[in-house]
């Protein structure tokens, strides 16, 4: 994890000399794929299929989508818990459910907002 930021610091410098706010965009969304992956590595799979669930969650319309979306969030941080505690008890690694944590209350936000 230390490397990654140590990296981003000279990657982030590019960033000022990108012109267009597409290509911002781009070059901002591989740049936090590569160094979530770089520190998490398959396991950011599991950041990618929350966001498609609450995105297609939100794509339901209903007057309710805030609860529903902070249910899923905290079952699914739920799960990675648990799956945590049995399969690396007391183990000190760093693992996906710290990014999941952040999404939750995120996504929590989002749903109840729109």
């Amino acid at each position: 994890m230390v490397i990654a930021i140590l990296i981003s610091i000279p990657l982030g410098l590019i960033f000022r000399f990108i012109k267009g706010s597409f290509l911002r965009h781009l070059y901002g969304m591989i740049l936090g794929a590569f160094l979530q992956y770089m520190v998490y590595r398959n396991s950011v799979i599991s950041v990618y299929v929350q966001n498609l669930i609450v995105y297609l969650l939100c794509t339901l319309k209903t007057r309710h989508i805030g609860k529903i979306v902070t249910i899923e969030s905290i079952i699914f941080l739920s799960a990675h818990h648990i799956y945590r505690q049995i399969y690396d008890y007391g183990g000190y690694n760093l693992d996906i459910t710290t990014i999941l944590m952040c999404n939750t209350v995120k996504w929590c936000s989002f749903g109840y907002s729109i």
